[in-house]
């Protein structure tokens, strides 16, 4: 892609950055990642730039490019929706497109001016979500209620017509289901699906033989959660907190650093120098994992790099391809934790998952430091530490539990607030 595609694809960052800054950051990205990408770029700016509605702005235009490259039209006909009652068990599929923002008005605002589209609806205390969808060949910015977000997440997580409907109920009585059913089919977003079982996405066809080129482990984001972050520590001989100290960026125990030219910080010699311990995101490449809230997983492949050796193809399946990369119990502690996040967002009535920069809280990253935390539990009730990994992630985790359930005053609420941010961008989640 040349300069100029990127600016067709991102023109309200080109816009509010300038030209100048705009080629400066695509030049920067290019030269680091080898690679013309919209998509990198945008991330790259909403991960990297220093202002906050600027971060937010590369999301919405992320979320923008993703909906223009999706397929208009959906199968849930007025027909249909005439046969669907509320106590039907029809499942209906969500697009995976689909994707919610929790960004400020201001920026909606102005980048809806830019593209030259109809400005966004008035923000209210009760539509505070940003649905971003395409309809009609154009990019289209509604708000959703506590209730037809309750109707969409259901849906996404494969529940029966009736079931998504009582989510939605227990939330916004006045829901009306039709029109919100009808609206969603306009722009694309749910279509009907015979049966209720999604096929296994582990019996997908795949296979991939590395070639040992070393590109994936150069400017790469590699995400960590507590558990990666205790695997390394383990295979370095360091507690936790040493391990983020000093192999994470700003120490924060969420994304590996990386060295000045780029290569990941544990490339030595042109090799993997923590690879029993490597972390999921390491196993899985080039897959990602998605994990829907109701613990079902879809699979998602990367774009490969140019010059990249290693061979991608159908001769196997994904559950065999994990299999051989040992990615169970990675994958098994990832579930355990984002299972804590989805209790800890509906407990605090947040989204982590939609902020891309958690505060930064002592308390918090204590918390969610899994060394520091387990010792803290110790010392206080008198009783030994497990030595045992899978034990302390049990620990862990009823730690975490614990400190949401007896959570009271501002202070604690602030820090789970804090740690749920930090615990969501080391698994990598976000609303979608």
């Amino acid at each position: 892609m040349n300069r100029n595609g990127l600016v067709e694809q991102l023109p309200g960052l080109r816009k509010a950055l300038g030209p100048a800054r705009f080629d400066a950051e695509a030049a920067t990205y290019a030269a680091a990642n080898h690679e013309d990408s919209a998509i990198g770029l945008a991330l790259h700016i909403a991960e990297s730039a220093p202002e906050d509605w600027i971060a937010s702005l590369a999301m919405l235009e992320l979320a923008a490019l993703i909906c223009r490259q999706a397929p208009e039209g959906a199968g849930l006909d007025a027909e249909m929706l005439a046969a669907m009652r509320v106590d039907d068990a029809s499942v209906l599929s969500v697009a995976p497109w689909a994707l919610l923002l929790d960004t400020e008005w201001r920026v909606l605002d102005w980048y809806a001016a830019v593209l030259g589209g109809s400005a966004p609806p008035e923000p209210t205390p009760d539509d505070d979500l940003i649905l971003v969808a395409r309809c009609e060949g154009e990019v289209r910015f509604e708000r959703l209620t506590a209730g037809a977000y309750a109707l969409l997440e259901a849906l996404a997580d494969g529940q029966g017509l009736g079931a998504a409907a009582g989510a939605a109920a227990a939330l916004d009585e006045g829901l009306d289901l039709t029109a919100e059913l009808a609206r969603m089919a306009r722009l694309g977003l749910v279509t009907a699906v015979n049966g209720r079982t999604r096929p296994d996405p582990r019996d997908e066809p795949f296979s991939h033989v590395c070639g040992r080129c070393t590109l994936c482990c150069r400017h790469k984001t590699v995400r960590t959660d507590p558990h990666e972050i205790a695997r390394l520590a383990r295979q370095l001989g360091l507690t936790t907190g040493d391990m983020a100290a000093r192999f994470t960026q700003g120490g924060g125990g969420t994304v590996l650093a990386r060295q000045p030219d780029g290569a990941c910080v544990f490339l030595k010699d042109n090799a993997c120098s923590v690879w029993p311990a490597r972390p999921l995101t390491c196993r899985l490449y080039p897959l990602g994992l998605v994990l829907r809230p109701d613990g079902t997983e879809a699979f998602v492949r990367a774009e490969l790099p140019l010059g990249k050796l290693g061979k991608v193809s159908d001769e196997g399946t994904i559950g065999a391809f994990l299999d051989a990369q040992d990615a169970e119990a990675f994958i098994a502690a990832s579930k355990r934790y984002d299972a804590w996040l989805a209790r800890a967002e509906a407990r605090l009535g947040i989204r982590a998952r939609a902020v891309s920069r958690p505060r930064k809280s002592a308390a918090a990253a204590a918390l969610i430091d899994l060394d520091t935390a387990v010792a803290r539990h110790c010392r206080l009730t008198g009783h030994p530490e497990p030595t045992d990994l899978t034990a302390r992630i049990d620990l862990h985790l009823q730690i975490l539990e614990a400190a949401l359930n007896a959570a009271s005053t501002q202070d604690q609420t602030a820090t789970l607030k804090a740690a749920s941010g930090l615990l969501a961008r080391g698994l990598g989640v976000t609303e979608a």
